[in-house]
């Protein structure tokens, strides 16, 4: 992922969060995924949490992307004391989603 794709999806994460909804936590991305707009999944998360995350987006025509960062890391963007391993965008608020899932290699 090229540093402007990471900058991307952390502008639009700050702004989902400040007038967007959104859920975070494996589980939860895993129960609202059909009825999201988008799912950013930190890089660092376990391999098969990313492998049911990716395959759940796939099965409900949601595309996904990676974050280059660690849990931690995706946490911080959202505005969340804690570590968040996945996002799901429910609402964009103001946020143009389109530059973000025509410059990632990573949609699924």
């Amino acid at each position: 992922m090229s540093q402007s794709s990471k900058d991307l999806i952390e502008s639009v994460l700050r702004s989902t969060a400040e007038g967007g909804k959104f859920v975070f936590g494996l589980e939860e991305v895993l129960e609202s995924v059909k009825s999201s707009k988008l799912v950013v999944y930190s890089s660092s998360a376990p391999h098969g949490n990313v492998s049911r995350i990716v395959e759940a987006c796939a099965a409900a025509s949601v595309p996904s992307v990676a974050y280059d960062g660690s849990s931690l890391d995706l946490g911080r963007v959202c505005r969340k004391p804690f570590r968040v391993s996945a996002v799901a965008i429910k609402t964009p608020g103001a946020v143009d989603l389109t530059p973000l899932l025509g410059s990632s290699g990573k949609k699924q």
